[in-house]
């Protein structure tokens, strides 16, 4: 019998910040109140969100036309986002600051004309309506505004050469613009939307090499790459562990580095990491649902440990967690459990967890597979009898 599950992409970062080394005068105004910004990214990778909100707020306040701290909260509600991606507050909240940073960053250009500073937090608003889209898979609208944020960072980069974290902006588009599905690629290259995945790798490694403020997020995206889209589980497991002993409280840096154990088949290191995850209390949470995931984690590396009795009450309590849509949008997770329920041959709760999957939204045909087992097992007991 197969094994399915949903692997929904996670972590798909972009931070856009410069690097002061040698820059010219016109792009001062980037690197303005640089220790409180620093402030509010160690708070951020720390995963001590509100902290961070309260820092961006108060600066907003002192000068509320001032594109820079908006960018700074979207970076801090992307990061609430990632944490529960079913989460349609937290969806709004991304949104509306995205637009709110782009709104800021068109009226300084219009009132100033050549505006750096405004030029940099306009393609960062650009970048993130883009990753959005990316995780919702409205391609099209990705790449758009993933076109549009590249645009403006290549100018940047062609006036200075050492704002190597924008290489984070530019390598991000052209690694997944290659990455694109057939036809979409087809239709992006006639638009000019083609990428370049071998450059856009290396432009993410001169982020993360020669960066400064954008070192964890070429780290995390590259570390992403490696375990989702490149196959190089040994990378993922040592970025993902670097990142994790530098901020220990961030749970999604150590559930990634347990997800990079298990695509590598070290089931055993990826149950220990996401047991003491799970353990930790000085870890923190944007929600319930992100524990609940962590559960289903858990249980998915038992699992395919073939460790079913272990399995069973992780998705469970996973059940027992989730909040809101989070479970009918998770239709894997019940599947799993059947499957899990079925191979310890208990099989009137392998058929309930089954029908549960047909209350779920039918993701990747979850709901055929579903009646198919429910068929297999009814017509193994009609042949019992």
């Amino acid at each position: 019998m197969s094994i399915f599950r949903f692997q929904a992409p996670l972590l798909v970062f972009l931070c856009l910040l410069p690097t002061v080394q040698d820059q010219p005068s016109d792009y001062h105004s980037i690197y303005s109140k640089e220790s409180r910004y620093e402030s509010v990214l160690n708070s951020i990778y720390d995963y001590d969100l509100a902290a961070a909100g309260r820092v961006v707020d108060s600066l907003i306040n002192e000068n509320p036309r001032d594109p820079k701290p908006y960018f700074f909260m979207v970076l801090v509600r992307w990061w609430y986002y990632i944490g529960d991606l079913n989460s349609q507050s937290f969806k709004a909240s991304l949104l509306e600051s995205a637009e709110k940073v782009i709104e800021i960053g068109k009226e300084r250009i219009a009132a100033n004309g050549r505006d750096a500073e405004a030029q940099f937090y306009l393609g960062a608003g650009y970048g993130y309506l883009a990753r959005y889209y990316v995780f919702t898979s409205s391609w099209l609208n990705a790449y758009f505004y993933g076109k549009k944020a590249k645009n403006i960072f290549v100018d940047l980069l062609d006036e200075n050469d050492t704002l190597y974290d924008a290489n984070l902006a530019v390598g991000t588009y052209n690694y997944y613009a290659d990455k694109l599905p057939g036809l979409l690629k087809i239709f992006a290259f006639i638009v000019g939307l083609g990428g370049d995945r071998q450059l856009g790798l290396n432009q993410l490694r001169l982020a993360a090499d020669s960066g400064s403020y954008s070192r964890v997020e070429a780290l995390s995206l590259l570390g992403y790459i490696d375990l989702a889209l490149e196959g190089n589980f040994k990378e993922a497991v040592a970025i993902f562990s670097r990142l994790s002993a530098e901020h220990k409280s961030n749970p999604v840096f150590r559930s990634l580095l347990s997800s990079s154990y298990r695509k590598s088949g070290d089931y055993e290191k990826a149950i220990s990491t996401c047991r003491e995850l799970l353990d930790d209390g000085s870890i923190r949470y944007v929600s319930v649902n992100q524990v609940a995931g962590l559960h289903a984690d858990l249980a998915y590396s038992y699992m395919l440990a073939r460790d079913y009795a272990r399995a069973i009450p992780e998705f469970k309590m996973c059940d027992s967690l989730a909040a809101g849509d989070y479970m009918k949008e998770s239709p894997w997770v019940y599947y799993n459990t059947a499957f899990c329920e079925e191979s310890e041959r208990n099989y009137s709760k392998a058929l309930e967890y089954y029908h549960k999957v047909l209350d779920c939204q039918d993701y990747f045909d979850y709901h055929s597979l579903a009646r198919k087992s429910i068929e297999r097992i009814r017509n193994a007991q009609d042949v019992g009898n």
